[in-house]
């Protein structure tokens, strides 16, 4: 299995982005007051992962518009893979099979639902022997409680949180 030993920094060789459910639906549930700055934070980390020729995988429920609320699935960058839609446990078998198909060590995972699908996906890949980071400041959730305590646990287990910021500099 992939395993980055003595890995200090990111670099754009030695990682694959997952985002994860990055689309209205999903995150009209995340805290209102982090909206804002969460989609500022998800577009950077995209557009600096798609300078760098990071590969870049992105997972949705649904590519279809929200035609109640008038609003599209975000735009990802070209270089994008899209997982095909599925349920919860064969998702992250999906990602974890791209993940290996892809030879990075590293993956880093941004997405909605920081309990639910960054936390599966990342103590899933955890269990394989992949090295994971998670850019806590690209994650949300219905409540900051849900937030932070599922941070705390994938920390526990030996997930990396890092902000969207720290991604960028140690992508330069």
């Amino acid at each position: 299995m992939l395993v980055a030993k003595d890995q200090t920094l990111l670099d754009h060789e030695n990682h694959s982005l997952i985002l994860i459910d990055h689309q209205p639906r999903i995150g009209v549930a995340a805290q209102p007051a982090y909206a804002d700055p969460l989609r500022t934070n998800v577009f950077m980390v995209t557009k600096a992962a798609k300078a760098y020729q990071v590969p870049i995988l992105v997972t949705a429920i649904t590519d279809q518009p929200d035609k109640e609320r008038d609003v599209q699935t975000p735009r990802f960058p070209d270089n994008a893979v899209s997982a095909p839609s599925n349920t919860k446990p064969q998702l992250n078998e999906w990602i974890l099979q791209w993940v290996t198909a892809s030879e990075t060590p590293i993956i880093v995972l941004a997405g909605l639902r920081t309990s639910v699908s960054i936390a599966d996906s990342a103590l899933s890949a955890l269990d394989r022997g992949i090295l994971v980071y998670v850019i806590a400041d690209a994650c949300g959730d219905i409540t900051e409680d849900a937030h932070q305590l599922a941070l705390k646990r994938m920390r526990q287990q030996g997930v990396h949180p890092i902000t969207s910021l720290q991604y960028l500099l140690e992508l330069q």
